[in-house]
């Protein structure tokens, strides 16, 4: 019986901690793109340019701001791949699976450093 609850509960609560993994593992695979390049990578917390979902359109899950050397850009994550997509096309900006590389096109010392980190194409 013990057993039965422990699955349950682990069954319950995976989902969520998968959605997390997913945002972590993208901002790991920039922050080792940026150490192999010698670059800084680092959360960028600008309270005067704070961005939020509504900024985006419908399916936006969050926004993390990024900064590159002195350069600023957003990650939005999206509920699934296909409204991320949607939304880089309106912005004409990336996609990357379910998020939005924003303010990147026209960088392209960002650009550059996307489509190596991530294989963007």
């Amino acid at each position: 019986m013990k057993y039965l609850l422990l699955m349950l509960l682990i069954l319950s609560c995976s989902k969520k901690k998968v959605e997390l993994v997913k945002g972590d593992i993208l901002w790991q695979k920039l922050e080792t793109a940026a150490h192999h390049s010698g670059l800084h990578l680092a959360k960028h917390s600008d309270t005067k340019n704070f961005v939020t979902c509504t900024t985006y359109a419908a399916g936006c899950v969050g926004v993390i701001r990024g900064k590159l050397e002195l350069v600023t850009f957003s990650l939005v994550e999206f509920k699934t791949p296909e409204a991320a997509s949607k939304e880089a096309k309106r912005l004409k900006q990336y996609a990357y699976l379910n998020w939005l590389i924003d303010d990147t096109k026209g960088e392209p010392f960002l650009e550059n450093f996307f489509q190596h980190a991530i294989e963007l194409k």
